[in-house]
Formats: structure tokens, C-alpha cells, sequence
């Protein structure tokens, strides 16, 4: 196998890709999880009337991992490892997406 493939396999792999989904009920109840590479590294249920302390909504997410959402759904924050990533979301009909690294 050429070395230029074996490489560009190994590339390819190796990108992880991170979605989030998240539904917004009509009552206000905000819904969904974020996957990462695969794996759900983090869910949310809460309520729009009931932003955390610094009025953002946190995820809860499993140990080496952290998100929130910007008070207006606008702004998804990840943090991944250490490394931190702000992403833009698209919001249509109550339900509010983000990707990156796909």
C-alpha cells in the first residue's frame, strides 16, 4: 500500500466529529444531548425560565468534558479535553443544531 493512502486513512480516522441537538418545547423545556466521535458526552433537561447562574444553560457531560448554550441558543461552548470551542448553532421550528470537526 502506497504510504501517501496509508496516511490519509490514518487522517481520516483520526477526525472526531461533534453534533449537538437540542429541542425546545413550547412550555419552554430545552431537551438533548451533545455526541462526540460516536459517544454522548452530554445531555441537558431543563427549562428556558431557568438559565444556571452566569444565564447560560449547562449540559451535564461526563468527566473530561463540558457545554453550555448562550441564553438566546444562538452560541454552543465545548470543551473537550482541555481544549475549548465556541460553534454557532442553527435554530428552525424549536430545535437547535451545532456540528464541528465533521
Amino acid at each position: 500500500m502506497h504510504p501517501t493512502l496509508i496516511l490519509t486513512l490514518l487522517a481520516a480516522s483520526a477526525q472526531a466529529c461533534m453534533q449537538m441537538g437540542v429541542r425546545v418545547n413550547g412550555d419552554g423545556a430545552i431537551l438533548g444531548s451533545i455526541v462526540d466521535n460516536g459517544r454522548t458526552t452530554c445531555t441537558i433537561g431543563t427549562n428556558t425560565n431557568s438559565p444556571g447562574p452566569d444565564n447560560q444553560y449547562w449540559f451535564n457531560c461526563v468527566g473530561g468534558f463540558a457545554a453550555w448554550l448562550s441564553r438566546d441558543l444562538g452560541l454552543l461552548a465545548y470543551a473537550n479535553g482541555g481544549n475549548n470551542y465556541r460553534f454557532g448553532t442553527s435554530n428552525s421550528n424549536g430545535y437547535v443544531t451545532a456540528s464541528g470537526f465533521c
